[in-house]
């Protein structure tokens, strides 16, 4: 009798965990198809110096590829922080002082860059978790940015490897960059030939694209045909 009630009580426990098992496998099958049938978003990487025209040209590219693909911008991210450690576009030269986000810093000609605290720093890293977050959600995504160094570049193809990546290199000569800095307005006084000096990225893009021969509709349509 007592051995029976033993048998019983095994069978039974077996039983159990079996059934426990079966539930856990069931659940992660579910899971699994799930994320198999969620398709995920597409990234276009617009990356040139400042002046390039990448805002109006993601805004032309959303028109010809349909409203299924978000505009998201470096600039997006960095008006998220506090004006008090951001604030690149103000009249007066009290940006001047280096603090802990984004901040300007004058060259012997005169001339401003940007520097990076250790906010400024973060927010550009998180950035692409976010873009990434969109596009696990089936969000295709236009991503203006500003990578000149090569290893930059290289860490974000790895990361949007899956997404079916085209990376985007705009640019121009000096004296259209200048130009367009000038009849602009709002952007530091010399940046974009500053951070022209910087690019060494440029081969490592799917398009090199010349804004200054062509208009911004013709730019956008070049990508967008190679998107297609």
């Amino acid at each position: 009798m007592r051995f029976s009630l033993v048998i019983f009580a095994f069978l039974m426990g077996f039983l159990g965990i079996f059934g426990f098992a079966h539930i856990v496998y069931k659940n992660f099958m579910i899971k699994q198809e799930r994320s198999s049938s969620q398709k995920v978003g597409r990234i276009i990487v617009l990356n040139g110096t400042s002046s390039t025209g990448k805002t109006p040209i993601a805004r032309h590219l959303q028109l010809l590829l349909g409203s299924k693909y978000l505009y998201i911008s470096l600039e997006h991210f960095l008006d998220m922080l506090s004006k008090e450690v951001c604030n690149l576009n103000s009249s007066t030269y009290s940006f001047l002082e280096n603090n802990e986000g984004i901040y300007a810093s004058k060259r012997e000609d005169g001339t401003l860059d940007v520097e990076m605290g250790p906010l400024g720093k973060k927010i550009l890293h998180d950035m692409h978790d976010a873009v990434e977050g969109f596009l696990q959600n089936g969000w295709n995504v236009i991503f203006t940015v500003i990578e000149p160094l090569q290893e930059d570049v290289l860490e974000m193809k790895k990361k949007f490897k899956i997404y079916k990546p085209l990376f985007v290199y705009l640019y121009a000569d000096k004296n259209v960059l200048s130009q367009r800095e000038a009849v602009r307005g709002d952007r530091l006084s010399g940046y974009a030939l500053n951070l022209l000096e910087k690019y060494t990225s440029q081969d490592l893009h799917d398009l090199q694209i010349d804004i200054g021969k062509l208009t911004q509709e013709q730019v956008a349509q070049t990508i967008c045909e190679a998107v297609c």
